[in-house]
């Protein structure tokens, strides 16, 4: 389970958790569909809500796009400290700015 953050959303945890059981390279469309096929359809988000967070998750560093492919992304480094809560001082004062 993800610490949530004071900026996190709903949709945040979604993909973060969803990428800690998974390590892979993902597009927005094969996350919704998977984030829909684990949660139930009321629960799910939306396409539209999965795209604008993987852009604000990978502004923020902890997505990435892969091999500079557009449309591809995973998760940094960062993302990984994230979520075994293994966070570096730096880490913590990055995430702390994006409140």
């Amino acid at each position: 389970m993800v610490k949530k953050l004071p900026w996190m959303t709903r949709v945040d945890l979604h993909l973060i958790e969803f990428l800690s059981d998974h390590d892979i390279v993902f597009t927005p469309r094969m996350m919704f569909i998977n984030l829909e096929r684990e949660l139930s359809e009321l629960d799910a988000p939306s396409y539209s809500q999965i795209k604008r967070r993987i852009l604000f998750l990978t502004d923020a560093n902890i997505l990435e796009q892969y091999r500079d492919e557009r449309g591809h992304y995973l998760l940094t480094d960062l993302g990984t400290r994230l979520i075994r809560e293994d966070l570096r001082e730096d880490d913590k004062e990055h995430l702390a700015a994006l409140e």
